[in-house]
């Protein structure tokens, strides 16, 4: 029971940092733009998270009332070291900030270009007066 709960957390939160790669893109797949997607992505994930802790506290309470099983306990250690090395190489948290960063660069207004719309002049208070 544990293994599989390692299975079913590792596996999603996996699925997590990758999909949120594909989605917060500069220039995502389309498919990620369409209506619903997100929504139907955000939920498969919550509710394999849910089953996932699910089994993970059935599986806890059956391993303290009928005493550890050392092969499922060993299993479940594999998993989760699995599944960190695999957290590791997607290096989630870096890829994001280098897409923010090339989405800054191509926003950027560059030196010797005039921005499209320019801030409108403030009026004196000498030229209210004067009119």
């Amino acid at each position: 029971m544990l293994t599989f709960a390692g299975l079913l957390l590792s596996g999603t939160l996996l699925a997590f940092g990758a999909l949120i790669r594909v989605f917060r893109r500069p220039a995502p797949p389309r498919w990620t733009t369409r209506s619903g997607v997100g929504e139907l992505v955000s939920v498969a994930i919550v509710t394999l998270l849910t089953f996932g802790m699910g089994y993970l506290v059935a599986g806890v309470i059956g391993a303290y009332q009928r005493g550890p099983d050392l092969i499922d306990l060993a299993l479940f250690v594999v998993v989760l070291a699995g599944a960190v090395t695999v957290w590791r190489h997607l290096y989630v948290r870096g890829r994001l900030q280098a897409d923010a960063a090339a989405a800054r660069a191509n926003f950027a207004i560059r030196p010797g270009s005039t921005p499209a719309v320019r801030p409108k002049q403030a009026a004196e208070p000498a030229d209210l007066h004067a009119a």
